[in-house]
């Protein structure tokens, strides 16, 4: 209703990133519940298509305004544990925007059961690449994050079945591959 009332630029743009904070807000809530649930008793599996899952993620974090996403997706079904898959997903794609420089993109490539997320960041040495899944590590301490991450996600992929693996170069970016053959 506010949309239609208003038609200058500034107060239009407000409103968006109002409409982008309650996106997130439910998020988090879903996030919490699906916690509570997880402890509780086992999470059911559920078929989606991921392309679809993607760009609605993509679309989402969109709203930070931050990097641009190049999406090559080709479809694809897939059965698992959708909110964890959401929350790694998120997880990886907030990584990337994390140390991206704002200007270059961040590619998501869906691809014979292979989904990639591609970033032009600082990238990672050889050493810090070893450590990476550790809980509470973290590449660079001047960002924000507790260093958790990347040790759920590697989490989420063993009790999945998905297979993970990070490439990376010092000041080319990163590339992170999960392979989904087994789901």
């Amino acid at each position: 209703m506010l949309k239609r009332a208003i038609d200058d630029e500034k107060n239009l743009k407000r409103i968006s990133r109002i409409e982008a904070s309650t996106v997130r807000l439910e998020r988090l809530y879903k996030e919490l519940i699906y916690g509570i649930k997880k402890q509780i008793f086992p999470i059911e599996k559920e078929s989606f298509d991921l392309c679809t899952l993607i760009q609605e993620r993509t679309e989402t974090l969109s709203g930070f305004e931050q990097n641009r996403f190049e999406l090559q997706l080709k479809s694809m079904q897939i059965t698992a544990d959708k909110i964890g898959f959401e929350k790694m997903i998120d997880n990886l794609l907030m990584n990337a925007m994390k140390y991206s420089p704002k200007e270059r993109p961040i590619v998501v490539r869906l691809e014979d059961k292979v989904l990639e997320i591609i970033d032009y960041g600082i990238g990672m040495s050889d050493t810090e690449l070893l450590r990476i899944f550790e809980r509470y590590y973290q590449t660079d301490t001047t960002q924000k994050g507790e260093g958790i991450g990347l040790s759920l996600v590697k989490s989420y992929c063993d009790s999945e079945g998905i297979e993970i693996r990070i490439q990376s170069l010092k000041n080319q970016g990163t590339t992170v591959s999960l392979y989904l053959e087994g789901i």
